[in-house]
Formats: structure tokens, C-alpha cells, sequence
């Protein structure tokens, strides 16, 4: 079985690959556009089941927003650059 903190690992390799500066923590994952094109440049996102599909891992940002499922890092990524701006 996956964990919320392998696929925290996986997300932030990915987002790396992709510009993206992050920082992995025990609980969770900053991640920063370092180029925004819009108002928001940063946020944490977490990994937890999702009440609302039995029980799977998503990934959340702090306010509790769902990204997408933990298991695809591509459907987190397109959403963070909607959600942070464009590309860095």
C-alpha cells in the first residue's frame, strides 16, 4: 500500500522536474512557483484519505481544497500551475 508520504516524495520529485521549488516535510509539502504570473505564488498540500471516494489518497491544500487523486502526480501538477500561475 502507498503512503501519504511516498506520494508526497513522488509529487515533490515531479514538481521539481518541473521548476517548482518545494520543500518536503514530515506532514506535508510547500511548494512554490518561483516565477507567478498570478496572485498566488505558494501553498502546502497534504496527503490524506478523501472521505468522498472511499477512502483513497488525495492530495489537499491546507485549507483543505482537493487537488486530485496521489496516485496522479500529472492531474496535481496541471492543477498547481492553474493554481499558482503558469509555468516558473
Amino acid at each position: 500500500m502507498t503512503t501519504p508520504a511516498a506520494r508526497i516524495e513522488a509529487l515533490a520529485v515531479h514538481l521539481k522536474a518541473h521548476g517548482y521549488e518545494v520543500e518536503p516535510m514530515s506532514c506535508c509539502l510547500a511548494v512554490r512557483n518561483p516565477d507567478p504570473k498570478g496572485p498566488l505564488a505558494s501553498d502546502v498540500l497534504t496527503c490524506r484519505p478523501h472521505e468522498e471516494d472511499d477512502g483513497r489518497l488525495w492530495f489537499f491544500t491546507l485549507s483543505g481544497d482537493p487537488v486530485s487523486e496521489a496516485d496522479n502526480l500529472t492531474d496535481a501538477l496541471v492543477w498547481l500551475k492553474g493554481h499558482l500561475g503558469s509555468r516558473p
